[in-house]
Parts: C-alpha cells; sequence; structure tokens
C-alpha cells in the first residue's frame, strides 16, 4: 500500500524541524567485538535513524583501505573535515559509520529524500580478514542505495581482481530462505542491488578508444568489464567481470586526477579548501556529486518500497543478528521483520489516533450523531494506517486494529449512555423543578391567584410544554427512556395530587352548600312560625 503524498511531505517536515539535533559528525553504526567475534549495532547511531520519519536514500562508500575513500566523503559532504582521514598506512575508519546528520535532497519526481552517508572499512587491511571485509561489503551492499567503489589508478587486471570479494557475494547474502540452491538466489541480486559508481582516483591516462577517439569515463569501464580471451589467467577474472555486470545493472564510472600536483601537498590535501584543488579534480568531482544527488538519486527501496530511517534501522538490525547467529542475511526474511515491525508501529498510531478521536467527541450524542462520528474516525483511522502499512503483515493487523477499534467502539456507546441517562435524569428533574413543581404546589390552595393549575386541562398544557422544552435539551439514546419513566412516576403522581385537591374542593364547596341550605331552612322555618302568630291574631281579632 504506497503512502500518500501528505504524510511523507509531514514527514519530511517534522525531521527538517528537529534536523538541529543531529549531530554534526561521523558516529560509529556497527562496529566489531573481538572478544565476542561479533558485529555490533551502535544504539546511538539506531536512536539517529529512527527520527528521520521521511525516506531515505543511502550512499555507502567502499573500497581498499588507504585509497582515500573518507576523503571522498568529505568532499561530497562538502567538508574538509568530517570522516576521519590519516596519513599513515593504518586503517581509520574500522566497521561502517554513519554522518551523524541527514542531508535533505529532492529528487526528480520532486520528493524529499534524507541522505545517508556511510563510510566502510577499507578491504584488503592487514588487521583483517577475508571474512570479515566480505561481511562489511556485504552490509554496505544490502543497506545503500548508491554504492561508490573507490580505488586508484586505473581499472585494469588487477583492480579486475581486487573485486573477488562481489563474486563471493553469493556466499555472504540470500535473497530467500526457500530458495532452492545459491544460483536461483544470484540470478536476483541484481532486483536488490544498489546503482554502483566505480570513481576511479589519481588517473592518469586519456580516456579514448583504440582509433584514438574520446570515450566517457563510463564507456571506459564497460570495455573493462568486456570479456578478456579465455585462458586460465583470465577465467577468475572473467568470473567476476560477468557478475559484476549481472549484479550492478545500473552502474557508471567517473575518473579523476590527483587533487593537487605537488606531492608534498597530497598529504595534506584533506585540510586544503575545495578552491585550491586542481581545476580539473574540482570538475571531475562535481560530476561525482552530479551522479550522486542529482537526477538519479533515490530513496533506497525494497520490494519496491521506500524506506524511512526507522525501516532502515530495522534492516540493519536483522541483517547484523543474521550474521551473529552464524548464518547470512537473508533479504525477503529481514524485510518480512521490518513490514511487521512497521506494520505493528502503523496500528498503534492508528488505535492511538482512533481513541483521540473518540475522546475529542462532545458526548452524550445522539444515537444518530454517535453512528457517524464513530464511522468518520474508524474510516480516518484506517486511511492512517494503509498509508503507512507494507507487506505481508499488513491485512492481518488491519483486522487486529478493526477487533480494536471495536471494543473501543462498544466501550464509547457504553459511555455515551451513561452520560445520555445521566443528563438526561438531571435535565428532567431540574425542568419539572422550574416549570411544574411551583405551579403544582400552589395548586388548589385558599389564594386564587397563587399561580397554580387552575383545572386539568392547564395541567396538561403545562405538562406538554414541559416535555416539548426536554425533548429540545436532552441528548442521547437515553431521553426518551427516561422521559417515559420520569412521566410514569411524576405524571401519575401530579394527576393524583391535582384530583385529590380538585376533591377537596369540591367537598368543600359542598359543606358550604349544606350550611346554606341549613341556613335558609331555619330561616324558613323563622318565617313559618312567624306566619303563624300572625294567622292567630287575625283570628283573634275576628272574634
Amino acid at each position: 500500500m504506497a503512502r500518500n503524498s501528505s504524510a511523507t511531505s509531514g514527514s519530511s517536515v517534522s525531521t527538517e524541524m528537529a534536523l538541529q539535533e543531529f549531530p554534526e559528525e561521523p558516529i560509529p553504526l556497527i562496529t566489531f567485538s573481538e572478544d565476542e567475534d561479533q558485529l555490533k549495532v551502535n544504539d546511538d547511531a539506531v536512536e539517529v535513524l529512527r527520527r528521520i520519519q521521511g525516506h531515505v536514500a543511502v550512499v555507502a562508500m567502499a573500497g581498499l583501505y588507504r585509497t582515500g575513500k573518507s576523503s571522498m566523503l568529505n568532499w561530497l559532504l562538502g567538508r574538509q573535515s568530517g570522516f576521519r582521514v590519516g596519513p599513515t598506512i593504518e586503517r581509520c575508519t574500522r566497521g561502517i559509520w554513519l554522518w551523524g546528520r541527514p542531508q535533505k535532497h529532492t529528487t526528480a519526481t520532486g520528493e524529499d529524500v534524507w541522505v545517508l552517508m556511510l563510510d566502510t572499512e577499507g578491504m584488503g587491511g592487514l588487521e583483517a580478514s577475508q571474512q570479515y571485509d566480505a561481511r562489511i561489503f556485504s552490509l554496505a551492499t544490502l543497506l545503500c542505495s548508491k554504492l561508490i567503489y573507490n580505488s586508484q589508478g586505473s581499472v585494469d587486471e588487477k583492480a579486475i581482481g581486487g573485486l573477488s570479494f562481489i563474486a563471493n557475494l553469493a556466499k555472504h547474502i540470500k535473497v530467500s530462505a526457500s530458495a532452492d540452491g545459491e544460483d536461483e538466489d544470484v540470478m536476483q541480486f541484481h532486483s536488490f542491488f544498489p546503482s554502483f559508481l566505480w570513481v576511479v582516483r589519481d588517473f592518469t591516462l586519456e580516456l579514448v578508444d583504440e582509433d584514438g577517439d574520446p570515450i566517457s569515463s563510463g564507456d571506459y569501464l564497460e570495455r573493462a568489464l568486456a570479456d578478456q580471451p579465455r585462458t586460465p589467467a583470465n577465467m577468475e577474472r572473467n568470473r567476476i567481470r560477468a557478475m559484476m555486470k549481472d549484479f550492478f545493472r545500473d552502474r557508471d564510472c567517473v575518473t579523476l586526477v590527483r587533487p593537487v600536483h605537488d606531492e608534498a601537498r597530497l598529504q595534506q590535501v584533506d585540510h586544503l579548501p575545495i578552491e585550491e584543488l586542481r581545476p580539473e579534480f574540482q570538475q571531475q568531482l562535481s560530476q561525482v556529486k552530479k551522479i550522486v544527488y542529482g537526477d538519479n538519486l533515490r530513496p533506497k527501496m525494497l520490494q519496491g518500497k521506500p524506506l524511512n530511517g526507522s525501516m532502515f534501522a530495522g534492516l540493519l538490525q536483522a541483517y547484523v543478528a543474521a550474521i551473529n547467529s552464524g548464518g547470512v542475511p537473508v533479504i525477503t526474511s529481514a524485510w518480512e521483520g521490518v513490514t511487521a515491525s512497521e506494520c505493528r508501529k502503523a496500528m498503534s498510531a492508528a488505535t492511538d489516533a482512533f481513541k483521540k478521536s473518540l475522546s475529542a467527541l462532545d458526548l452524550p450524542l445522539d444515537d444518530e450523531e454517535l453512528v457517524e462520528a464513530l464511522k468518520e474516525a474508524e474510516q480516518q483511522a484506517v486511511a492512517q494506517y494503509r498509508a503507512a502499512a507494507i507487506g505481508d503483515s499488513a491485512a492481518k493487523l488491519e483486522t487486529d486494529l478493526h477487533k480494536r477499534m471495536e471494543e473501543d467502539k462498544a466501550a464509547c456507546i457504553r459511555k455515551n449512555a451513561a452520560q445520555s441517562k445521566e443528563m438526561c435524569e438531571r435535565l428532567l428533574q431540574v425542568l419539572y423543578a422550574e416549570q411544574i413543581q411551583p405551579k403544582l404546589a400552589a395548586s388548589g390552595g385558599k389564594d386564587e391567584d397563587a399561580g397554580g393549575f387552575a383545572d386539568m386541562q392547564q395541567f396538561a398544557r403545562e405538562w406538554q410544554a414541559f416535555r416539548d422544552a426536554y425533548l429540545e435539551k436532552a441528548r442521547g439514546g437515553a431521553k426518551l427512556e427516561c422521559l417515559l419513566s420520569f412521566s410514569e412516576a411524576k405524571y401519575a403522581e401530579a394527576m393524583r395530587i391535582l384530583l385529590s385537591r380538585q376533591e377537596e374542593g369540591y367537598e368543600k364547596k359542598i359543606r358550604l352548600l349544606q350550611g346554606d341550605v341549613s341556613k335558609v331552612k331555619e330561616e324558613l322555618g323563622s318565617v313559618g312560625g312567624r306566619e303563624q302568630i300572625y294567622k292567630e291574631q287575625i283570628e283573634q281579632m275576628q272574634v
């Protein structure tokens, strides 16, 4: 799965912001412990590599010892000092060293890459065995995207014979653990090997063909790699030529004159400003820089995928571990380990991003809103994972990512339900206390203007207003359930109170009416008695 350009750009900016934190000095990348007879990967160098988040292009310098490899790297870095150099016959570089501060360059396609410079221990010295030299060269070949082979003089039969370590690469590298034999592996080497640049130092010959016509330095190399007559003396060198051409199909050559004429100044050439070197040398050095940093600059690739600093560090550790275990680096096995590690990191980062998205939700949400928010967060997390995940482990770990997100979604749904229930219950209590309780308390009192419910119809209207206010403010899936539960209790209770108070009112009115009736009866009785008296008085008067 390809990385998207925005992710690559963002990681490049991140590395650039932290660039000043990278050490501007060489640091050991791989050292050799004579006591343990094992290669050691420097943890500090690994930490530097893991901080490079963008894609990396790796330039490795190899060659025989005391041929000025470190000087050439310093010139490529544009520095008078950097990688250690010295005038004695002792090796200055042991193991493989890394320039601590990566250089930012732009490829022909417009992609930013971070160029790493590796200086390897010179081969053929008295202090190291052929086995050790082969391991260092094999590691450099496996790790870099551009391999510079530095030599002096010319590309003659002696120089070709000095490339015997190339013919032995098959003994120190395997493409696949399942390969049936050495030949099957060798046939695939070119797919995994870097581009090759042969830099011939102190070159004094004319670049012309047999007819005296000018040829390029690239043509000069191809002529030197052409098979020679099949004599016993040429058989091994022709084998080396064949493997050189097969393994390194993208190859070139640059010849450089001596940097200074004066023999005495040659010992101090590493301390001279570039402007004081021979103009012809400066021009040829510019050609080397153009080949290294120009249109052919590419990130280190494996299985069609560009490597970032962390992946490069993982690959390095896998290769060294294979050597230390008594085996040889297996490219596909190391790559599987690196990609699995990258997928695990991508899954962890995507999981964290998903959790962060969920924690940013303003809970409680209505069910529809929550479903949509969870869907969007999940899509973003999966897209982030797919942008970073590579290799055969990607599909399996994406399944694991979905399982983790399902667990997080379930927890979020439970949390939303709990918060919705809490919010809705609290809102019901507040609105009830504001809109219903005061009027309910005032209903049925002696003061007719106390603001209570005049009748059941008014109560029903006020309850509907209370319900509408609640539904407008309530959130989450619990709002209807809470309203129903609250209504079952409070509405019935309010109705009982109102009915009870209405009955009390009716009874009071009945008692008042009954009193009025008794009073009327008394009055009527009193009137009837007076009428009888009047009647008797009238009768007496008539007698």
